[in-house]
């Protein structure tokens, strides 16, 4: 592809040529002064240096960050919608495995006033706390259907160019794609062993911790972008409030 893009610039870089040496040559022949009309293009050559150093780091650079900027904020469109459609069914999931969900009530009291400051509080006390999940506590199968019916959400990272960069967005969806792999390994997950319920114990953590990070992540952009979806999200906030029995994502 750059190969035929490249092939294409020929003609108009031959064409800008001979309009110099035309025009060069019309200068000549009006003026009759070609010690005069060479001083002009040496001396236009003093400074092309600095049209280089102009085009190619400062204008190339003002464009890579502005499209770094559109990058960034389709990913968090993307984010929202992800979060919206299974990300937030997903972590009410897997919050019932959770063996201290006080912790988590604690750390997560959402507040309309948070800050910048308050979201790193937060995220670095989910860290310290180690907040472990017990596959033997609920019903595995429910989750196993939830992530089932959520799937395309739960793994559209791998069809998006934009998130496939971003580093813990796709950690998250291959950790989630990894517990459903597990799941689905066994045929009957209400009578498991003690060693396989450690297993899915260690893989049911490790893909929460990734997808409670990339949650507070898109909290903290509904704050500054959205502060209407923001202040909804703080009222039915997934860590404070059990949806009704009937309305649970991982419903019996």
């Amino acid at each position: 592809m750059k190969k035929k893009s490249s092939r294409s610039l020929v003609p108009f870089i031959i064409l800008l040529l001979c309009s110099s040496v035309i025009f060069f040559i019309i200068q000549t022949l009006l003026f009759h002064d070609v010690e005069h009309s060479l001083f002009l293009f040496f001396q236009d050559f003093i400074f092309l240096p600095i049209e280089v150093i102009l085009v190619s780091f400062l204008i190339d650079r003002f464009i890579s960050s502005r499209e770094k900027t559109e990058r960034r904020s389709k990913l968090h469109i993307l984010m929202s919608e992800y979060f919206t459609e299974a990300g937030n069914d997903l972590i009410l999931c897997l919050n019932r495995f959770v063996t201290e969900p006080e912790t988590l009530h604690r750390i997560f009291a959402l507040d309309t006033d948070w800050d910048d400051d308050a979201f790193c509080r937060a995220e670095e006390s989910f860290l310290k706390a180690d907040i472990r999940l017990d596959a033997g506590k609920e019903n595995l199968a429910a989750l196993q259907r939830t992530l089932l019916q959520k799937k395309r959400f739960l793994l559209t990272v791998f069809e998006n160019p934009n998130t496939l960069e971003h580093t813990e967005f796709t950690d998250t969806a291959l950790a989630i794609h990894h517990l459903l792999s597990e799941l689905r390994q066994h045929d009957d997950l209400e009578h498991l062993s003690e060693e396989n319920l450690s297993h899915l114990s260690s893989d049911m953590k490790r893909a929460y911790g990734l997808i409670v990070q990339a949650w507070i992540s898109n909290m903290r952009h509904l704050r500054g972008a959205y502060p209407y979806l923001y202040s909804l999200a703080v009222r039915r906030n997934i860590f404070l409030h059990e949806p009704e029995p009937g309305e649970h994502p991982c419903r019996q």
